[in-house]
């Protein structure tokens, strides 16, 4: 049952457009190979057979059917955004991007996604522009040009898409194809954090941190990390955990640390998971506990921490 879902589900989406996966599979790409055997593949049965299952009890059955239809209808999505996209439709070309450089529900294709978001950029959809600008820095789909990097980004921004501004502010702080501007970076880390987006307030708060063009205050730039972790942004909870765990600022409190190192861990942040494995070694605002330590090393390990792999296993800590 579970080889027939994969091969159905993957036939929804791609039986009538499997050139992509035959070209490469002619080219030597094994995967490429397997894929085009799984999406030529059809079964008349399927349909039937687990719909039966499901109706019957089997809770397998009823996840794999719902699955299906997930794909089903994204097919029918992206043949509408393809159709509303030929017909001008620039959201709907950023969509069809999108999907190309995720590669989720068709195959992953750079190029394609840079053509799209091109379109979509022309339309004045900012984000599609901040997006190609991605691209062009990577290199990935296009000939990599920093200059055209920081001229999307530029476009981004000047459309309001908070992270283009990013993107252009980093640039700028970098020297990335223009004159290094520590400056020029702040104010546009500040015109996303202004629009709400976490990842600008973190950047600011760490000009604030370091001084970059801006007397250094680590007051202003913990209340920057408070709003960045709040958006979301798990580097800035962490940088939150240190400063509460080195009493930093504000007054040194073990639990509060605690908590941000927890946010930090619980959204992937490999400096959290570090962090708050230490506070559990030395039972540090949480009941010592070596075992939930050692844990807490291997998932940031895992997270590509090397202080926590030595950590982990050779008991560097």
């Amino acid at each position: 049952m579970k080889k027939l879902f994969l091969l159905i589900c993957l036939c929804f989406f791609g039986c009538e457009n499997d050139s992509e996966y035959k070209i490469a599979c002619d080219s030597g790409n094994a995967t490429a190979c397997t894929d085009l055997e799984i999406i030529t593949y059809t079964d008349q049965n399927f349909f039937k057979s687990v719909k039966k299952a499901c109706n019957e009890g089997d809770a397998m059955s009823c996840i794999d059917l719902d699955r299906v239809y997930e794909y089903h209808n994204r097919s029918k999505e992206f043949k509408s955004f393809e159709k509303t996209c030929d017909e001008g439709n620039a959201s709907s070309c950023y969509n069809l991007g999108i999907e190309y450089y995720k590669g989720q529900f068709i195959m992953h294709n750079y190029s394609k996604a840079a053509e799209y978001y091109k379109k979509a950029c022309d339309g004045e959809i900012a984000a599609a522009c901040d997006s190609l600008g991605v691209l062009y820095e990577g290199g990935w789909g296009v000939g990599q040009d920093y200059s055209k990097a920081v001229e999307y980004y530029k476009k981004a921004c000047e459309g309001e898409d908070a992270g283009g501004c990013v993107d252009l502010g980093v640039a700028y702080e970098l020297g990335n194809s223009i004159n290094q501007n520590s400056l020029k970076a702040f104010e546009y880390f500040k015109q996303a954090c202004d629009k709400g987006y976490a990842l600008g307030c973190h950047n600011l708060g760490v000009s604030y941190a370091k001084g970059r063009s801006v007397k250094q205050d680590y007051t202003k730039a913990f209340e920057l990390y408070k709003k960045a972790c709040d958006g979301g942004h798990a580097d800035s909870c962490s940088n939150i955990g240190v400063l509460y765990e080195n009493g930093d600022v504000v007054e040194r409190d073990y639990s509060r640390a605690f908590e941000y190192f927890k946010k930090a861990c619980d959204a992937k942040d490999a400096r959290g998971c570090y962090n708050l494995g230490i506070l559990y070694k030395y039972g540090r605002g949480v009941e010592e506990n070596k075992q939930t330590a050692r844990g807490l090393y291997s998932k940031s390990c895992n997270l590509g921490h090397q202080d926590a792999c030595n950590a982990y296993f050779y008991g560097f800590y």
